[in-house]
């Protein structure tokens, strides 16, 4: 179903046929990132690929449509695929204090890290700091990124794999549809309207709704525990 179908469908269910339509694309799209958080959907855990091309960076910023960060991976184009051991952010940047002179290489490790700077006027590339570049890893207004460092820092040309569970794409008229409003149209109607209800203060309305939705999320939940626990293969090496 397209977000101009789901906008018909919401002035209908809603009773508010005056409601402009970036108001109900609020509602939807809202809607959309509750059923992201409460369900384990099957489309939530995705790919970010990503190319690293300067030796020596140690940083990599990324979408914060990414909720949960599970395994990060380097790729060498001749050598292939490794995994990267996630150790603590503090582990990490101890272990880099120690050898700041620490050669580029292949990464082994990463860490999640905090990329936001404090206050929004910091300058790392302020003239002062010269001496200190090489352990500021800060970026201004990152509001919309989050982060990992990586050790060692690169030698060459890699490309990061990242995955984990990432948000559905908003709807909008460029993009018009998602997993939710293809497989689940009813449940975006439900939660857009649980918003909706919550907007005019509702409370009971708003209760109503979400309790449907937490019924059409466990039910989701369910398929996607039964699958994932459908005759395990453990592989031998």
């Amino acid at each position: 179903m397209t977000i101009s179908e789901l906008r018909a469908i919401f002035k209908e269910r809603s009773g508010d046929i005056n409601l402009l339509n970036s108001d109900i694309d609020n509602f939807i799209n809202n809607g959309i990132k509750l059923l992201d958080r409460v369900t384990e959907f099957t489309h939530a855990p995705s790919k970010l690929y990503q190319k690293l091309s300067t030796p020596g960076t140690k940083t990599v910023s990324f979408s914060s449509d990414c909720r949960v960060l599970s395994e990060v991976w380097i790729i060498d184009k001749v050598d292939g695929r490794t995994e990267l051991e996630k150790i603590p952010d503090a582990n990490l940047r101890t272990y880099y204090n120690q050898f700041s002179s620490l050669a580029n290489s292949k990464p082994l490790y990463y860490a999640t890290t905090s990329l936001r700077d404090f206050p929004e006027s910091f300058n790392p590339a302020d003239a002062s700091l010269v001496d200190y570049v090489n352990y500021i890893d800060t970026v201004n207004s990152d509001f919309n990124f989050r982060g990992i460092t990586i050790l060692p820092p690169i030698d060459k040309e890699y490309l990061i794999e990242l995955i984990g569970k990432f948000n559905s794409p908003l709807l909008s008229d460029t993009v018009t549809q998602n997993w939710w409003s293809i497989n689940h149209h009813e449940m975006v109607i439900t939660s857009s309207l649980y918003y909706f209800e919550i907007s005019l203060r509702n409370t009971e309305g708003s209760k109503d709704y979400l309790r449907a939705i937490e019924t059409m999320a466990t039910q989701i939940n369910n398929d996607t525990y039964e699958e994932d626990f459908a005759n395990p293969v453990s592989m031998e090496g």
